[in-house]
């Protein structure tokens, strides 16, 4: 992570990588609208909002007979931004679950950390997070 520094924008997203052809952790998407999209591979990274990504981690499906893991939300969103604390970056999280409760319990704990913190939900709503007191 040495070799690149993300601006001061950055956001959180998920995005599918088409692919069609045999692998374990492809997966079919029906609410896709381009067809060749439906099929591929999850890949949550935090980006920079003008260029490049920067902490991709690929969605793995669980093997058959293993427990389900809980708290992936908060798992992954730890990862991805754990490189960047403390540096005062401006965050958008367009997020991967549709719930407020997984955005105050998994996004609010690293408010301090980021200067500004701005999530799209699943129904385009924004809620802006300010400081306590500040505009």
């Amino acid at each position: 992570m040495t070799l690149y520094n993300p601006g001061t924008q950055v956001t959180i997203d998920e995005e599918l990588v088409p692919f069609k052809g045999r692998c374990p952790i492809k997966q079919y998407i029906k609410l896709k609208l381009a067809p060749l999209a439906r099929y591929g591979m999850k890949v949550r990274a935090l980006a920079d909002a003008q260029s490049y990504q920067y902490n991709p981690q690929v969605y793995c499906r669980k093997t058959p007979g293993s427990k389900p893991e809980t708290g992936r939300d908060h798992r992954v969103v730890c990862d991805l931004v754990e490189p960047l604390l403390y540096t005062k970056r401006n965050m958008t999280v367009i997020f991967f679950s549709p719930g407020n409760v997984t955005f105050m319990t998994v996004i609010l704990p690293y408010y301090y950390e980021f200067s500004h913190i701005l999530r799209i939900g699943m129904s385009s709503l924004c809620y802006r997070c300010t400081p306590m007191g500040g505009v």
